[in-house]
């Protein structure tokens, strides 16, 4: 784990050099992903989706509506920007450049120093405001504003005013508190890029004190027991808390996520959702799920939410294997948030996996497994988008008066609305007052997933160009394959006639047959060149629209 915590003269008078520690693993883990590989059969996806939501059960209590939540400590408060936020998949930066990042309302700049670690800074240069994410990254390691090229090192510090009359002035000019940009604690753990939520003179001292929330399975069991799945990553059209309410439901996966990971149709789904740890303000909440369809080799199963960010899923075997799911959600601005996920399976302690499980296993390119996570996610898209914003034009005093929730399986949407509204303040604290938008019924804005993802992601973006080139490829062959067969037929035609002219029918048989023999089957070899060429491009133009755009429409999922 890479930790940065360095301090510059603009934040506390003195500057020290930047330090890279092991955090210990805090006690509670977080952590939340989703499928990488969702494109299985429907019968594959009943038994992965049963296992997910349930575990056996044969005796139930009578149906029972959600209950409401009694906090453990009313007066404790949870402080969103004492807490790390994880803001990237570090495998998925381009640390060539700078990148823009907007955490609860706050604009920031993500960006690698010429040591290797990377930095969160205010988007803003301190001359004149302009973005740095703007900006270039020099081959000093500093971060050059391409405004009027200020540069700053990794502290914050401003190394560089050209515009100034000389050295000496410049030296006082950054020597000046008011120079430096603004900077926000970060580190390196599990494969994330994490931001600590404010910065200041007490931002390292503080988050120095206090772990991000990351998955302690990845630490404490043996690495041939664990395989862990790519981190994904994707800008969603709906706000932080509608992400966890949706990922803390059990219920809707079997209609929302029918053909995909469940049946709608269904007979039985009933679920008992019962608490294993009460609603507190930094513990968040943790329920067992269970259900009445029977699931055989499933021995618990259990959701829980750390928060901020973290929603985890583990689903334990009865032969001692596991299935997480790694869901985090980190607030952007009122409206979108930022999902970063990954499916862990943990093997039993003779390295097997359940059955149902080994088919995630399988290799994938990373670039793929992104593509396809579309088809899980855009299955809840609509909902969660218009929901907010029909949620948030109802009066009431509680998100839970809003909403009529007569089964248990709704008793974690109670607790979650329970730990925001009585422990963190009501919802998060954008910054900047930004307000929500309004319903977006456009598809293409909806499901897009071009600038949601491909062109922000150092993985598909190449992968992009790579599909294009090869498409373009495939499009020359098909055509130049066409011509050949086409010129090869014409060729066999008039070799034909010159033979049976010159020679007569008679003398030019044995002649004929030799030439005709070898030119339709040259037709038939370009012929099949060509089909296999277009096959290929409809392939590609599948995979390359994944990367654009991917609509769904519940109306057409039978």
């Amino acid at each position: 784990m890479r930790v940065a915590t360095s301090r510059s003269s603009c934040q506390a008078g003195t500057k020290r050099d930047v330090g890279s520690q092991k955090t210990a693993l805090p006690a509670r883990p977080r952590c939340i992903p989703f499928l990488s590989s969702p494109l299985l059969s429907s019968a594959r996806h009943s038994r992965w989706s049963a296992g997910l939501t349930s575990a056996t059960t044969t005796t139930v209590a009578a149906p029972t509506p959600a209950t409401d939540v009694r906090p453990t400590a009313e007066s404790e408060q949870f402080v969103w920007a004492q807490n790390w936020f994880p803001v990237a998949v570090v495998e998925c930066l381009d640390a060539s450049r700078p990148h823009p990042f907007t955490l609860m309302g706050k604009d920031l700049v993500l960006w690698r120093d010429g040591a290797g670690v990377w930095r969160a800074f205010e988007d803003a240069c301190p001359h004149r405001l302009a973005p740095l994410s703007e900006g270039r990254i020099e081959k000093d390691g500093t971060l050059l504003c391409a405004y009027h090229a200020w540069r700053f090192d990794s502290s914050g510090a401003c190394t560089s005013i050209p515009q100034v009359e000389n050295k000496e002035a410049e030296a006082r000019a950054c020597g000046s508190p008011r120079s430096c940009a603004r900077v926000y604690p970060t580190q390196e753990a599990q494969g994330l890029l994490w931001v600590w939520g404010e910065s200041g003179p007490a931002a390292a001292a503080a988050s120095a004190a206090k772990g991000p929330a990351l998955i302690p399975e990845m630490e404490e069991l043996p690495a041939s027991r664990v395989q862990a799945l790519p981190w994904f990553f994707r800008d969603l059209p709906y706000s932080y808390d509608f992400f966890v309410e949706n990922v803390t439901d059990p219920a809707h996966v079997n209609v929302s996520h029918h053909n995909v990971a469940g049946n709608r149709y269904a007979p039985d789904q009933f679920f008992t959702v019962d608490p294993q740890r009460e609603v507190s303000a930094t513990g968040g909440f943790k329920y067992s799920v269970k259900s009445r369809a029977p699931v055989s080799n499933v021995s618990t199963s259990s959701t829980e939410f750390l928060p901020p960010s973290l929603t985890k899923i583990k689903v334990e075997y009865t032969d001692g294997a596991a299935l997480i799911l790694a869901l985090y959600s980190c607030p952007t601005i009122p409206g979108h948030n930022r999902h970063v996920g990954r499916q862990i399976l943990i093997k039993t302690s003779e390295g097997k996996l359940p059955r149902g499980l080994a088919f995630f296993a399988l290799p994938m390119p990373r670039w793929l497994a992104h593509a396809t996570a579309s088809v899980f996610l855009h299955q809840d898209q609509v909902f969660l988008h218009q929901q907010e914003r029909i949620v948030a034009g109802r009066a009431a005093a509680s998100h839970t008066a809003k909403y009529f929730m007569p089964a248990p399986s709704d008793n974690m949407t109670v607790a979650f609305r329970t730990w925001l509204g009585q422990h963190a303040g009501g919802g998060v604290p954008y910054a900047g007052g930004r307000a929500l938008a309004p319903i977006d019924r456009s598809k293409a804005s909806l499901f897009d997933t071009y600038h949601t993802h491909t062109a922000q992601c150092a993985v598909c973006k190449p992968a992009l160009g790579r599909l294009q080139a090869a498409r373009t490829a495939a499009v020359v062959v098909g055509v130049a394959a066409l011509a050949a067969a086409l010129m090869v037929t014409g060729v066999a035609a008039a070799a034909k006639a010159a033979a049976a002219a010159a020679a007569g029918a008679a003398a030019s048989d044995a002649a004929l047959s030799a030439l005709a023999s070898l030119p339709p089957l040259s037709a038939g070899i370009a012929a099949a060149v060509g089909l296999v060429a277009a096959a290929a491009v409809r392939l590609l133009d599948g995979l390359i629209g994944l990367m654009h755009r991917y609509e769904f429409s519940h109306a057409d999922n039978h």
